[in-house]
């Protein structure tokens, strides 16, 4: 058995960073215009990111942009500019970041541990166009010395993670075997899902209940239904023998399109 990982939002916690970085625009520009509300800056960051997100990959530097071109669109929104304070606050924001530690969510290392001795054969596939980062995250914590392979890709689709699996040995995708672990139902599910493969995604746990509106990156790609649903990869060992049971192509393809939640 192959089991592909998405890396950040799935194995490491990057969320805390954004949420941070989101806070600190939020106070940024609130403590300035009281009545300017939180949907309405969320919104407009998420719509200019989502933009960015497509050019420029997983990078730091392009969420810190994004920071600054949502200042600066909501200020003009009043007909004003953003003050000298203001603009060192988003920058500020912009640096939390790259600087943050990005921890494995709890259970995680001793889950890839028990994947592995379990027999399963461990791979990342990971969205970033800045390769030396990605890389520093992964050896901080050892995750490199964890998998048999890493592909830092700038886009990721069904090709990205058909390579992804060809580099682990054992030829291409197999449907009956093969699994991709993702957060992203554009990135990782629906990719995955076009190989035949099986999938499990990972809640948000920003939007574990997947009742708020899907982030504009994903919009189009809500109705995306993967194999298993879980809450954080340490929880996959209670499915473990639903993951183990190989299953004719047949049946795979009428999962895939009618979706199985657990």
């Amino acid at each position: 058995m192959r089991i592909v990982f998405d890396l950040d939002a799935t194995l490491l916690n990057s969320h805390e960073a954004f949420l941070v970085a989101k806070e600190m625009l939020l106070s940024t520009l609130q403590s300035r215009w009281p009545d300017m509300k939180t949907p309405v800056i969320l919104d407009t960051l998420g719509r200019i990111d989502a933009e960015r997100l497509v050019h420029l990959g997983y990078t730091p530097e392009r969420f810190a942009g994004s920071l600054m071109l949502a200042g600066e669109e909501l200020a003009g929104s009043r007909r004003s500019e953003l003050t000298t304070d203001q603009r060192q606050g988003l920058v500020r924001a912009g640096q939390v970041v790259p600087s943050w530690s990005y921890p494995p969510f709890p259970g995680t290392i001793e889950v890839l541990h028990w994947l592995t001795a379990q027999g399963a054969q461990i791979g990342i596939c990971s969205k970033a166009t800045d390769v030396a980062f990605q890389r520093t995250k992964l050896h901080r914590w050892g995750l490199d010395q964890l998998v048999s392979f890493v592909n830092i890709v700038p886009h990721k689709g069904p090709k990205e993670i058909a390579a992804t699996l060809e580099s682990m040995g054992g030829g291409g995708p197999n449907p009956s075997t093969d699994w991709m672990v993702g957060d992203s139902l554009r990135d990782d599910i629906h990719s995955a899902a076009a190989l035949g493969i099986r999938t499990i995604h990972i809640q948000s746990p920003i939007n574990p209940s997947r009742q708020v509106k899907v982030w504009s990156y994903e919009s189009g790609f809500d109705h995306v239904v993967p194999t298993l649903w879980v809450s954080c990869v340490s929880h996959i060992p209670e499915y473990w023998d639903q993951i183990c049971q190989k299953v004719e192509v047949a049946e795979l393809k009428k999962d895939i399109r009618g979706g199985r939640r657990t």
